[in-house]
């Protein structure tokens, strides 16, 4: 259902972006103050990497169970909740002194950081949906939304980096951005408009697609385990293969997200004009040739910036991508959405953990591989999602 006036859907989409400013602060934060967390809590390197499962566990949590308060409460209410939740995280953080009440505080801010992912899409596509049935405009916006995401998790790396030089300490960092965060949260209780639920009408009622679904959620659990691995890794790679400290390295972060966040801003008049399933093919067949390249010239400091770069670049639409082509193939339900984010989650969860286990076992090229592994399995099943036959949606 659409906003009664077009200031009205303004004003809530500029809501929504600044929300998932937040979600990219959450995630690009955690990989450039790794060594500082292990420093503060005793923790090695392979422990302390336990944040991220904390932090995805609480992410899958979160958007299993936020799709039914959307639903049913006042949607902006539960966004300004979620966005609350993630500045007390970011509190709380500089306070912890050992591992498990670390790990604790990662979990919740992994399910607030989902209630956000999940209301922000909901919420986005719902005010842009036309009453005859499907969606106006949503390529674009869409990916004005994840632009957004990219943009916070550009910034996070840098006030880092800065937190860093200024004071030696990480405190700062999410003191700062912990401030930005609930001052948006408050902007969303002014806000007193959502959007009504969608619920399910006649003009939608078509089959449930179940192999359809759970291809394209394993393109987003594979999508997202290399993303939040590449970028929360990718600082301690830099340290580990001596290519400069903790605040040097955090611009490799900072450069992965930056790219990641021009390919969105790219992504919003190139969603009109070329189709999703080009644009998701391309992008996979890209990220696994800068991952190779890094890998065949692993001393070249060069090459590790560029295509740490071009990385970021080649990844970033396909997350927004994959829900086009979801509304493409299907009409997109809360249900669906849920199971999007959730297994994308799982994916967040498992695969950052594992890298670092494999650090200290197989040392920081294990990083490369097992990310071209997840961006490899992530292109098969697009492929298999893309060869299903599209639905018919009866009006």
């Amino acid at each position: 259902m659409n906003f009664a006036s077009p200031c009205e859907r303004v004003v809530a989409t500029a809501a929504y972006y600044a929300s998932m400013l937040t979600l990219g602060f959450g995630t690009a934060i955690v990989g450039p103050t790794l060594a500082g967390l292990a420093a503060r809590t005793h923790a090695s390197i392979g422990a302390i990497g336990v944040v991220f499962t904390a932090s995805a566990l609480g992410y899958l949590v979160g958007s299993l169970l936020s799709g039914h308060w959307f639903d049913r409460l006042p949607g902006h209410r539960v966004l300004g909740i979620a966005l609350s939740l993630v500045a007390a995280s970011f509190a709380i953080v500089p306070f912890t002194a050992s591992l498990w009440p670390l790990v604790a505080t990662f979990l919740l801010l992994g399910a607030a950081s989902a209630t956000i992912d999940v209301g922000t899409n909901t919420l986005l596509l719902w005010i842009y949906r036309d009453p005859a049935g499907g969606n106006t405009r949503v390529g674009g916006v869409m990916n004005g939304l994840h632009f957004c995401f990219g943009a916070g998790a550009l910034v996070a790396p840098a006030v880092v980096a800065w937190s860093i030089r200024a004071t030696h300490d990480i405190a700062m960092a999410y003191w700062s951005l912990g401030i930005v965060t609930s001052t948006i949260a408050a902007a969303l209780f002014l806000i007193p408009s959502a959007p009504e639920p969608i619920r399910a009408g006649t003009h939608d009622a078509t089959p449930p697609r179940p192999r359809l679904i759970a291809l394209i959620a394993a393109v987003f659990a594979f999508y997202v385990a290399a993303e939040v691995a590449y970028g929360g890794w990718i600082s301690i790679y830099g340290i580990e293969l001596g290519f400069g400290d903790a605040a040097q390295t955090a611009y490799l972060a900072s450069v992965f997200w930056g790219m990641l966040t021009l390919g969105r801003l790219i992504g919003v008049p190139l969603a009109s004009r070329v189709r999703a399933t080009t644009i998701i093919a391309i992008d996979h067949a890209g990220a696994l040739v800068c991952l190779f390249a890094i890998l065949c010239v692993p001393a070249s400091a060069v090459v590790l910036w560029i295509a740490t770069g071009l990385f970021g670049f080649f990844l970033a639409s396909i997350f927004p991508m994959l829900l086009v082509f979801s509304g493409e193939r299907m009409p997109v339900s809360g249900r669906s959405t849920s199971w999007y984010l959730a297994t994308s989650g799982l994916g967040g969860m498992t695969l950052p953990w594992l890298i670092g286990q494999s650090f200290v076992a197989f040392g920081p090229s294990s990083l490369l591989w097992m990310d071209a592994l997840a961006v490899s399995l992530g292109a098969a099943a697009f492929a298999l999602a893309a060869l299903q036959p599209r639905a018919t949606t009866p009006r």
